[in-house]
């Protein structure tokens, strides 16, 4: 099978819903693996729900208080160079997690503007913990014209 890459979405509204359709429909999705979703304020860990049953999940489902430590160590399996956190949210709890799971090899991919636009010392504090690990972060910046 080779590797397979482990993803964690937190943010499950528009956005975090149209990456888990995109994700449910990929030709890649044999290498893709969901395995943990997230509100702000639950989370559901699964390493055998496939990407589509994710966006039907409802109330009856098994979610726990949402811990992004336990998140993070979740998605992250026993290789975290394999592993992905997708932010989805506006929360700049979620953004103020970003150093740590860079230094700890979790490659994040975002388009939280809150990372950026917030405490400047949370840019630096990614810029430079990035700098010095071996995970990738990404983000989108909207230019005005």
């Amino acid at each position: 099978m080779g590797v397979v890459i482990r993803i964690g979405v937190i943010g499950i509204g528009l956005v975090g819903k149209a990456l888990l359709s995109q994700l449910g429909h990929s030709k890649f999705k044999d290498k893709l693996q969901l395995v943990a979703v997230a509100t702000s304020t639950k989370m559901l860990l699964d390493n055998n729900k496939p990407a589509l049953e994710f966006l039907a999940i409802n109330s009856n489902e098994k979610f726990a208080a949402l811990d992004l430590d336990a998140f993070a160590t979740f998605v992250s399996g026993s290789n975290p160079s394999n592993s992905i956190i997708v932010d989805c949210t506006a929360s700049e709890n979620v953004s103020k997690m970003y150093p740590q799971w860079l230094k700890e090899g979790i490659n994040v991919v975002t388009p939280n503007k809150k990372g950026f636009s917030s405490d400047y010392s949370l840019f630096e504090k990614v810029l430079i913990d990035k700098l010095f690990s071996f995970s990738f972060f990404f983000f989108f910046l909207k230019k005005n014209l």
